[in-house]
Order: C-alpha cells, then sequence, then structure tokens
C-alpha cells in the first residue's frame, strides 16, 4: 500500500508542476504581450466602398504588405489606402477593439472614420517616416 501511495503521490506532483509551469507560461506570455503596443487601423479602395478592419504591432509594414498584395482580401478589393488608425499601449486593447469595430455597422464606422479624416484621404504618409 505504502508503494502504491507513494506512486500517487508522485504522479499528483508532476502533474501539479505542470499545471504550474503551463500557468507560469502563461502569465509570462500575458505579461509580456500585455506591453507590446498594438495598432486598429482601417483601409479602404480608391471608391471608398470597401472598409478593411485590421489589427498589428507595426503599423507601417503592415500597410506595406497590404500594397503589396500579401492580403488576399486587400488584393481583391484592392483596399490600399489607409484611412483611419488607433494606437494602443497594450496589444490586447487593440484586439480588443479591433473586434468591437468589426461589429459595427457600416455607417458607424464611416462616421468614426470621418472624425479623424473627414476628407478620407490616404494617411499612409503621415504614419510613414522613411
Amino acid at each position: 500500500i505504502s508503494r502504491i501511495s507513494h506512486t500517487i503521490t508522485s504522479w499528483h506532483l508532476i502533474v501539479e508542476f505542470f499545471r504550474m509551469r503551463r500557468a507560469s507560461v502563461k502569465i509570462h506570455y500575458l505579461s509580456h504581450t500585455a506591453m507590446k503596443p498594438g495598432y486598429v487601423y482601417l483601409m479602404s479602395n480608391k471608391n471608398r466602398t470597401v472598409i478593411y478592419i485590421g489589427m498589428t504591432n507595426n503599423l507601417v509594414a503592415r500597410v506595406l504588405q497590404h500594397r503589396a498584395e500579401e492580403s488576399h482580401f486587400t488584393s481583391k478589393y484592392k483596399c490600399y489606402d489607409l484611412i483611419y488608425w488607433e494606437y494602443f499601449q497594450r496589444i490586447g486593447d487593440a484586439i480588443d477593439r479591433e473586434k468591437q469595430l468589426k461589429n459595427w455597422h457600416r455607417e458607424w464606422k464611416w462616421n468614426l472614420i470621418k472624425e479623424m479624416n473627414p476628407d478620407l484621404n490616404d494617411l499612409f504618409d503621415e504614419v510613414y517616416d522613411g
């Protein structure tokens, strides 16, 4: 019986170790990503009939990827113009905002864009410094 008890206790310790290790990794991941900045951005086509909403940690690089047609959606609908963006100190907040905006009605999105960019200009030159 003591041998069985010892085996059960050992397995219990191993399970507990991995449970705590997994929690530690999760906490490390959350604290690491919480400190990364993020952006929510909206792209549109030339005629401003399509809106693409995205999130990234590098706005300039991501817009350049869209313009190089590395995104299926943006290449299909020709969404090459950056018409709106928001900066967040924590990428988790950017993710939450992206989800929120994707659930908004189209009219609400256009109203938000026009608050920052009333002429619906391409804002890429304002964020690109190279």
